[in-house]
């Protein structure tokens, strides 16, 4: 039986730029580092009316370094590759943990962080490399809120529930105006 795959078991991958060629192909532009995931998977889901429907990858013709022209099965001419022109693309977390050495930090995007000591905090909104240090920035208690991402402050990493444990800087949480 196959599982049902929701928005929220999923990573946003990159959108679809424009049509490529005349046979339906697409050109994508595909957030950074996931270009050696997409080369490995079997399909990618397209973000129709808030829910992710899969489309099989018949063939790349080509992929880059934050591109990729893709051909879909079932999308055989422009006309109907137009329809999916701007759509978000979207990659299932469990193909991501099957890919885990090859994990990006904006896959990150959507994990809930998990203090030691308060307890759930909130997700991860965006993630940004500041001269090679990681930030992952989430929203507690309507305030953004930025924590560097460094291994030793990381207690547990579990990508199949989208969480990670930390034991984050004191007074990190404290939110005086």
């Amino acid at each position: 039986m196959q599982k049902v795959i929701s928005i929220e078991n999923c990573v946003e991958a990159g959108y679809v730029k424009k049509t490529h060629g005349v046979q339906g192909g697409l050109h994508l532009i595909i957030n950074e580092n996931l270009d050696a995931i997409i080369e490995e998977i079997e399909f990618l889901f397209f973000e129709i009316d808030g829910l992710p429907v899969p489309f099989f990858i018949e063939t790349i013709s080509s992929l880059g370094t934050g591109y990729a022209n893709i051909q879909f099965m079932y999308i055989e001419n422009k006309e109907k590759a137009q329809h999916y022109v701007g759509s978000k693309l979207l990659i299932d977390k469990q193909a991501l943990a099957n890919q885990a050495e090859i994990m990006t930090p904006n896959a990150l995007i959507g994990f809930t962080i998990i203090d030691q000591k308060l307890g759930e905090i909130g997700q991860v909104t965006e993630v940004n490399d500041f001269g090679g240090n990681i930030v992952l920035s989430i929203n507690y208690k309507k305030r953004e809120v930025m924590i560097p991402f460094n291994e030793e402050l990381i207690l547990s990493f579990n990508i199949e529930n989208t969480t990670i444990t930390m034991d984050c800087p004191e007074g990190l949480f404290d939110l005086t105006e």
